[in-house]
């Protein structure tokens, strides 16, 4: 009885274990994927909206 507790409790185990390095392995690509936009963004037309809004609001103050 108690070896049979243990057998379902290591397969419990192991499928945590799988779905814990699927997480990881997820988080680990976005982060990649963080990295390498920060070293070339994609978008880079995005900070001239940012500044024409910011100097608007500094003319209009």
């Amino acid at each position: 009885m108690l070896l049979t507790k243990d057998i379902f409790n290591v397969s419990d185990l192991r499928q945590e274990v799988f779905h814990l390095n699927r997480n990881l392995t997820k988080e680990m690509l976005k982060v990649t994927a963080l990295e390498e936009e920060i070293q070339t963004p994609l978008n880079i037309h995005r900070w001239r909206k940012l500044e024409v809004s910011f100097f608007f609001f500094k003319v209009a103050a």
